[in-house]
């Protein structure tokens, strides 16, 4: 039986406060929670290596704990997946590893203690959602989500390795299990066109009123669940006709910007776009309000950790009671799955401090760069969007990187999918638009592109059409594939080109 709309106000209600007062109170919550962290691994042989065994305070971790990357914790985790001895990376011997989303099969610990942290962080996101909608009766029914198969192997030692998402549906609590869809046979599928198919085939006949995933898997799920209607006899237009209580698409991991015109048009206008901030390593945020930027942090599941954007990683970090709004921040997590001062490779920026609202601003390490110019990628993508703007021609995806050897000169090379009847013409002038704003924001870039002598005009290949998203869907998990934009080196490029080739889906 499920808890009745009384009941999950009455727990709304509670997260909420719980919220507030860690909010009022963050230095000194932050602190208890790094404490009680510290206390579970300081035996381990990964609190040994880390240098973790005698930090006595939050100041103390923040000073004398250097900041580390997946690069830095891959020897012990490599070895605790092959001899998975308790006491290693954890007090206890793992049951799970979970998949890092970034195509390279690594693999970090996700002990009890990582289920916990993000079942917690659920509950906090979607019962303050259901309290800004005043609407309880979403969990009356289901909930749709994208997720990678939970189990991708079994090692010689015991522990079972999957995406997280999937695994925390091994984990979930019996509720849960009747709740979510589809259901556990469907999302051990592989193939990501045969999973589409059966978890819309499961849950067509079904009262769904949350949706969840990352834009590029829930596009083609959605344009799947509209051909299904049509053979069921139904002149559906939209999920809404379908699914006439979805009321939430939550997403994580991608930007939504340039999908939301076509989601929009897929969900319907009724539904509410909800943002969640959550990656493989840790929970971070959840939407503050509907229709506003802004997600709030969830200082009850991890420790927070900011360095300004640039500067040397050595500097000593700060903690969330220090920072500024306006000021661009490389975040750095420590967590009770046992990560100490990991970066996460993302940038954030407060917009607020009473409480703690941030927006995520990019992938700190996502960047292009042929001599001095550096462009990040939230620069890129506003430019495009003026330059959209300007010249009327919608960009569905598109990602850049330099140009191959064996052109005539060395420049950008941008690869596009339009909206709509696009030409090659269009994708011409979006790019010339864009350029010219590339070199009014960066003065590295205006230097090399002038008298295009030591940087030619950007050249410009058009895609047909979901030709990206098909690529790295293909390449790696339905629900946990995502589109980079920037590429330093051809290497990606030309394997999603080959990719594109083969479907005759370079159009100029």
């Amino acid at each position: 039986m499920r808890p009745p709309p009384f009941v999950l106000r009455a727990a709304a209600a509670h997260f909420e406060r719980q919220q507030r007062n860690a909010h009022a109170n963050a230095e000194r919550q932050q602190a208890a929670l790094l404490r009680r962290i510290l206390r579970r691994y300081r035996d381990t042989e990964l609190a040994a290596e880390l240098g973790v065994r005698d930090i006595q305070s939050a100041a103390q971790f923040r000073r004398e704990v250097p900041a580390r990357s997946t690069a830095d914790y891959l020897p012990i985790w490599n070895r605790a997946k092959a001899e998975n001895r308790p006491g290693m990376v954890h007090p206890q011997a793992l049951r799970y590893m979970a998949l890092k989303t970034n195509g390279l099969n690594q693999c970090l610990p996700a002990p009890k203690e990582q289920f916990d942290a993000y079942r917690l962080f659920t509950n906090h996101c979607f019962f303050h959602a259901f309290r800004e909608l005043n609407d309880y009766s979403l969990l009356s029914e289901n909930i749709l989500v994208t997720s990678g198969p939970p189990l991708h192997e079994i090692t010689d030692s015991g522990i079972t390795i999957g995406y997280g998402s999937g695994l925390a549906t091994l984990e979930a609590p019996k509720f849960s299990r009747q709740l979510v869809r589809p259901t556990r046979p469907v999302l051990e599928i592989g193939n990501w066109q045969d999973k589409i198919r059966a978890t819309i085939a499961e849950s067509y006949p079904l009262d769904i009123r949350v949706l969840t995933g990352v834009p590029n898997s829930v596009v083609p799920l959605l344009e799947y669940l509209l051909e299904y209607a049509r053979e069921q006899g139904s002149t559906a237009t939209c999920a809404r006709d379908v699914w006439p209580n979805l009321r939430i698409y939550a997403y994580s991991g991608s930007p939504v910007a340039l999908w939301q015109e076509k989601l929009r048009a897929l969900l319907g206008p009724e539904v509410h776009f909800y943002e969640l901030y959550s990656s493989t390593e840790s929970p971070v945020a959840y939407q503050r309000r509907f229709g506003e930027e802004g997600l709030l942090v969830d200082l009850s599941v991890a420790c927070f950790e900011f360095l300004p954007a640039d500067a040397p990683r050595d500097t000593e970090r700060l903690g969330i009671h220090q920072v500024q709004v306006g000021v661009p921040y490389d975040i750095y997590v420590t967590t009770p799955s046992g990560l100490f001062a990991y970066g996460l490779g993302d940038r954030v920026e407060f917009l607020g401090t009473a409480p703690y609202v941030l927006r995520f601003a990019g992938r700190a390490r996502e960047e292009i760069s042929i001599g001095i110019e550096r462009l990040t990628l939230p620069f890129v993508r506003a430019c495009l969007a003026e330059a959209q703007a300007a010249t009327g021609v919608a960009v569905r995806q598109f990602f850049v990187c330099p140009s191959a050897p064996d052109d005539a000169g060395l420049t950008y090379h941008w690869y596009v999918e339009l909206e709509g009847a696009g030409s090659a013409a269009d994708a011409q002038r979006l790019i010339a638009d864009t350029d010219v704003r590339l070199c009014a924001g960066n003065d590295g870039y205006r230097g090399a592109r002038r008298n295009d002598t030591v940087m030619r005009p950007p050249l410009v290949t058009r895609l047909r059409p979901g030709a990206i998203e098909g690529y790295t869907l293909r390449s790696g998990s339905f629900g946990q594939s995502k589109v980079a934009n920037l590429f330093d080196s051809r290497e990606v490029p030309e394997r999603i080109l080959a990719s594109a080739r083969e479907r005759d889906e370079v159009l100029s």
